[in-house]
């Protein structure tokens, strides 16, 4: 476990190759844990874990006050929670591993860019708030098991489907 309470933005470094708990209570988080069987993060701001993907891990858990931008090489399954105005993005780098995504807005209304988790065909929204997810049409006429999405929420849960390039969708 490492823990920041230091103020300002703080860079979470981890060679460990069992599970990366991390934490941040004084603001933005970098996240560099590319051996780590599983992550689980919490962040004051922000979580950036796509300058150095998250390459081993097979579960992921982050919660970040502002956006989360994550890149997912082995994880089957995420839970990603996150507010703030600027979008969230998910990404599985590795293509098509990551399948699952737990989302939920943290404290106010999210929107979560998975134009590239190409693979991903269950998601769930969950909590309070209100949760939009973007996904490119093309990836998601190419699944080969259809996609689920389960509104377990209060808040309202929109899907996006658009092109690859359109940005729009989930900006």
């Amino acid at each position: 476990t490492i823990t920041n309470t230091l103020s300002g933005a703080s860079t979470l470094v981890t060679d460990s190759d069992a599970a990366a708990v991390l934490e941040t209570t004084g603001g933005d988080m970098t996240v560099t844990a590319a051996t780590a069987t599983s992550v689980t993060a919490t962040s004051s701001g922000s979580i950036d874990a796509n300058t150095t993907d998250i390459a081993a891990a097979t579960t992921v858990s982050l919660t970040a006050t502002d956006e989360v931008n994550v890149g997912l090489d082995a994880a089957v399954s995420a839970t990603v929670s996150a507010g703030g105005t600027t979008g969230s993005t998910i990404d599985d780098a590795a293509g098509d591993t990551l399948t699952t995504l737990s989302l939920s807005g943290n404290g106010s209304a999210h929107t979560f860019d998975l134009r590239a988790a190409e693979g991903v065909n269950s998601i769930t929204a969950t909590g309070s708030q209100n949760v939009t997810v973007g996904m490119d049409l093309s990836e998601v006429s190419a699944l080969t098991t259809a996609l689920t999405f389960t509104d377990s929420s209060t808040g309202t849960s929109t899907v996006v489907l658009d092109t690859a390039d359109a940005g729009a969708a989930t900006d």
